[in-house]
């Protein structure tokens, strides 16, 4: 049996073939982008609201808060005792314990 390596189809694609048809591509992307893009969002906002807000999500930087700022993280190290200070002399002034929750409520729990 004879096999004649002449006829036998290339094994590898020409050299650079992927990077072209990936720049073809992307630029296809782009332009039917700026198209439609505004559309296509307003769409997907209506009528998959889950999918959109799956999508907004997933382009928020990962370290992206999602809870309430802590105002003592901004504050200097010069800062914190006057602040402890003056909360200290408007409780006093109030006889009020402090708060330990959000809600107004004295914390722990009820008067035995």
């Amino acid at each position: 049996m004879t096999t004649n390596d002449s006829h036998a189809p290339p094994r590898m694609r020409p050299l650079g073939i992927r990077h072209s048809l990936a720049r073809s591509f992307l630029a296809a992307l782009e332009a039917d982008f700026k198209e439609n893009a505004t559309d296509v969002i307003q769409e997907v906002r209506n009528e998959r609201p889950l999918d959109y807000l799956k999508i907004v999500i997933g382009l928020l930087p990962g370290d992206a808060a999602l809870e309430e700022p802590n105002p003592l993280e901004e504050m200097s190290n010069d800062e914190l005792p006057r602040v402890l200070r003056d909360l200290r002399a408007l409780q006093n002034r109030t006889g009020d314990p402090p708060r330990r929750d959000g809600d107004g409520r004295q914390g722990g729990g009820s008067a035995a």
